[in-house]
């Protein structure tokens, strides 16, 4: 090979390890939390040393943040696509449930838990920011155009903010991933999509026995 080729090659390399580290790394995290995980065992996982991992990510911190930055920004691209979508909030409400349902990989809680007990404050912010941005964000303009519809209502008339139901709308949906919770709960088993219709069920009405129910989906 020669030295030019050499040299277009080895970005794509480097971009390679980096993805593979990446990958690993949300697999290892996923299943058992940030502390519990060395930067050793995320580098075998790559069949590459500690070393070469450093060459890529500054330090375990670092290769968390990036890890997560990159799982928020797809899934802020695919929640920013089902909200522009035309369907009623409640349609849209339950492609959203379902998505989550579908591609969350990580426990929120261990998740949120591992950032505010192992990360420095500069790094907290950043993922706080990407995860409101991210997350928050496209779930809150449904519930305020819902409000603006006058399916919800308004803060202020006994209910919460766009934001809030939002981060409830997340709240319920962590509640279904987390196996523990739902074997406490004795909560019966249910296909994702019945969960999916059951959550927005949850949010838009709660547990009231009322007229007003939502239409099948």
């Amino acid at each position: 090979m020669s030295q030019d080729a050499r040299k277009k090659g080895e970005p794509r390399e480097a971009g390679e390890t980096r993805r593979q580290i990446l990958q690993a790394a949300q697999h290892l995290f996923a299943a058992h939390g940030y502390r519990a995980v060395t930067t050793r065992q995320i580098a075998e996982a790559c069949g590459i040393t500690q070393p070469a991992l450093y060459k890529h990510f500054g330090d375990k911190q670092d290769l968390y943040v990036s890890m997560l930055l990159g799982e928020v920004a797809q899934v802020k691209t695919a929640l920013e696509r089902i909200v522009q979508r035309e369907a009623p909030i409640p349609e849209r409400l339950r492609l959203t449930a379902l998505y989550l349902l579908n591609n969350t990989r990580h426990d929120i809680g261990m998740m949120t838990h591992d950032m505010s007990t192992e990360l420095s404050q500069d790094r907290q912010h950043i993922l706080e920011h990407a995860f409101v941005d991210g997350l928050v964000q496209p779930i809150a303009a449904l519930f305020e155009e819902g409000m603006r519809q006058g399916l919800m209502r308004l803060p202020g008339q006994d209910s919460v903010s766009p934001q809030m139901a939002a981060l409830l709308f997340l709240n319920i949906i962590d509640l279904f991933t987390a196996q523990s919770f739902q074997d406490m709960a004795a909560e019966p088993r249910r296909s994702k999509t019945e969960q999916a219709r059951l959550i927005v069920q949850l949010s838009l009405y709660g547990m009231a026995q009322r007229q007003e129910r939502l239409d099948p989906l």
